[in-house]
């Protein structure tokens, strides 16, 4: 289910459209620290760190990309902020109710006592990625022609549309309500899919394709 939500995001314009705004609104100097508490606190909010690293973690490192921040440290946070932090402590994580239910404890007794070691960890963490950060050498990142080339591409590729971010806000809004996961992301595909076929032109068929065998530019016509 993550495998197709990625793919039919990618063709409604969904994380492309959180590249192209990342680009222009997230400091490279915070983006290891941002990239650290967003996917933590989609895990937390969704119960599904593969969806978090998957969908948010995918368009942070596209933005880390363009602005020349370390991939392997962008990756790094990517992971710790959706494993270690979000999938620990999100009541809708299957980890996080099997462990309690297995041990005969209660689950938020379990996500307490998870607390004393997680919450030092994170901010060391923290700590470490906003040092890392604001000691690197990002002068010229964003005015670079790396970032201007990408940004024309994607103008030329997607039309930017608010109704592309509604894929997200089905995810979002399913797991704060604690509707099943499985459902809710099945749902956001299916209005991805939808606005990848009546908002950006691609075939029907390439956006069932993208849901099995990922998605490729070329299934956006006017991309060629």
């Amino acid at each position: 289910t993550v495998g197709a939500m990625v793919g039919t995001w990618m063709s409604s314009g969904t994380i492309p459209m959180m590249i192209y705004y990342g680009i222009q609104i997230v400091s490279p100097r915070l983006l290891l620290v941002t990239a650290f508490l967003i996917t933590a606190v989609v895990s937390v909010v969704t119960g599904t760190s593969w969806g978090s690293v998957a969908t948010m973690g995918v368009a942070l490192m596209g933005i880390a990309s363009a602005l020349g921040v370390s991939l392997p440290a962008t990756a790094g946070a990517v992971i710790a902020g959706s494993y270690y932090v979000g999938d620990k402590f999100s009541p809708l994580s299957d980890t996080t109710n099997l462990a309690p239910m297995a041990a005969g404890s209660e689950l938020y007794e379990h996500i307490v006592h998870m607390l004393y070691t997680t919450v030092p960890a994170t901010i060391v963490s923290l700590i470490v990625y906003a040092v890392v950060g604001l000691s690197a050498d990002v002068t010229a990142s964003t005015s670079s022609e790396t970032v201007t080339t990408l940004m024309t591409q994607l103008d030329i590729m997607y039309n930017w549309n608010p109704l592309i971010l509604l894929p997200v806000i089905i995810v979002l809004s399913g797991s704060l309500l604690r509707m099943p996961t499985i459902p809710v992301m099945l749902a956001s595909c299916l209005v991805a899919g939808a606005e990848g076929v009546f908002l950006q032109g691609v075939s029907l068929k390439n956006v069932l394709s993208s849901t099995v065998n990922g998605f490729n530019v070329t299934m956006i016509e006017r991309s060629g």
